[in-house]
């Protein structure tokens, strides 16, 4: 077996893994790397114009037949529905087989039906793609593949047990994590991975990092970034610890109590169906009304299509802002009105943005604010003229800015919050990531030949972090580099 590393190596995300083994090739993932891209590229107005663009520029391999013309690779398998993991998939070439679990194919559908206009790179209609749940065994050519779910910040999320038709035998974690609401599927993987006599490991190390918590380290340096741009009135971070999802929910519902009269607005990545649950179940316990925008009310809406997603937000229970727009055509606009009917039909509230925001300042402490969008939905809560300022409290409940675009939001966000009145926010989040003493344990139980480091930015440290027998077996992957297994 031959491995090929194209992405995630020394990197956050773009993973791309080429495997070859009897005339066979399989990619283990296929995601974008968001930093490199803005090295080159600023979307929307200076995007790539074509696939050239992103060869030249060494974001995606130069592989004759991956992109056009078919036949480079047997297959893509995606380990789950981030877009680091699966971005760069719509740029395959026509008939690409494609296998990813069943809700992550649900959530990149959702994602892309809810986009008002797709572009050349985010159509998928032209792949042939194949699903898979635990349990199942998937043959791509020399390769057998076993798909074992393991629990991250997005449903759907699988780690890979890959075997060669020459013996060899490969663990891919994907990403993965132990302190979730789902521990027991990442345990589950664990335990297969362990049996599975591994040749190699391809281990994520996204938390493995100098500072004991590298997100806390780079929210610092944020913060300092920032106040040099925008000097005493940029609203101050008040950091709550959390653990645990449980834990997320405690503090939650304690900055809630301490801001009665007050808006709570919790912004949280889109596709973290976990958080959007615990968000939930703060406005029951503090009896707030959940409001969320209209993306968040169509993914809730699609997930409740997978019978193995329990818990989700009742439809009854929501209050869906419609946002304001220019205009309002095209399919994703009828899927969204579609499923927005669909949701009054079950009891829920959908406002256009004038009519929520007068309801919400009429009683900002009755509602919990669940969103992926902040500064618009703080744009569209202030354009209803009603008195705002001081009646806000803004809790971030995602991950770190990790690019220079993501912190020119955050700056924007910052703006926003101090036109709000807004002295200080909440951070209130777990990571969908192992920390470094979890990683430790999990490769000492799933004992692999050799470990190659990946999805980190220092894959020296995985020294630390490994047991002592398995520091000798390290490999450090290079781009573009095959490593072969004998």
């Amino acid at each position: 077996m031959r491995i090929t590393f194209y992405g995630g190596v020394g990197e956050i995300g773009g993973n791309k893994v080429l495997l070859e083994c009897g005339g066979s090739r399989l990619f283990l993932d296929f995601g974008r790397n968001f930093r490199q891209e803005d090295s080159f590229f600023q979307y929307p107005f200076d995007p790539p114009l074509d696939v050239g663009d992103l060869i030249r520029t060494g974001i995606l391999p130069d592989i004759p037949g991956l992109y056009s013309g078919g036949g480079a690779v047997d297959a893509v398998v995606v380990s789950h529905a981030h877009s680091d993991h699966y971005g760069h998939i719509p740029l395959l070439a026509e008939g690409t087989r494609v296998l990813m679990g069943e809700t992550a194919w649900l959530i990149v559908r959702a994602r892309l039906e809810a986009m008002a206009r797709q572009t050349w790179a985010d159509r998928v209609d032209h792949l042939d793609v194949e699903t898979f749940r635990t349990g199942d065994e998937l043959t791509v050519g020399a390769f057998r593949i076993v798909p074992i779910h393991v629990d991250h910040s997005v449903p759907g999320a699988y780690g890979l047990l890959v075997e060669c038709e020459e013996g060899r035998r490969l663990v891919y974690t994907g990403d993965l994590r132990r302190h979730g609401e789902a521990a027991r599927l990442t345990e589950d993987f664990v335990r297969a991975a362990s049996d599975w006599d591994a040749h190699v490991g391809l281990v994520e190390g996204t938390r493995v990092a100098p500072e004991a918590d590298p997100e806390a380290a780079a929210a610092r340096l944020f913060e300092q970034m920032l106040a040099l741009r925008l000097g005493d009135r940029i609203p101050k971070r008040v950091a709550k610890e959390a653990k645990r999802e449980g834990d997320v929910l405690q503090e939650l519902v304690a900055v809630a109590d301490d801001h009665p009269e007050n808006l709570l607005m919790v912004e949280a990545a889109w596709a973290d169906i976990d958080r959007a649950r615990t968000i939930w179940r703060a406005s029951l316990e503090t009896g707030r009304r959940l409001i969320v925008d209209e993306r968040e009310a169509y993914l809730l809406h699609r997930m409740r299509e997978d019978p193995g997603l329990r818990g989700l937000p009742e439809a009854g229970d929501l209050m869906v802002m419609v946002w304001r727009r220019r205009r309002s055509s095209g399919p994703a606009s009828r899927r969204l009105a579609e499923a927005l009917e669909e949701i009054e039909d079950a009891g829920g509230e959908v406002l256009d943005a004038e009519s929520a925001a007068r309801e919400v300042w009429s009683n900002p402490g009755g509602f919990i604010f669940l969103t992926g969008h902040p500064t618009r939905a703080l744009k569209d809560l202030m354009a209803s003229g009603r008195e705002c300022r001081g009646r806000l409290t803004y809790v971030m409940s995602r991950s770190e800015p990790f690019t220079e675009e993501m912190v020119i939001g955050l700056d924007r966000l910052l703006n926003w919050l101090a036109l709000y009145g807004v002295r200080s926010y909440y951070r209130i989040h777990v990571s969908g990531h192992a920390a470094p003493e979890e990683l430790r344990e999990i490769v000492e139980q799933i004992d692999p030949g050799a470990v190659i480091p990946m999805h980190t930015e220092h894959p020296d440290l995985f020294r630390l972090y490994v047991p002592r027998e398995v520091r000798e077996s390290l490999i450090m992957p290079s781009l573009g580099e095959p490593i072969s297994l004998g």
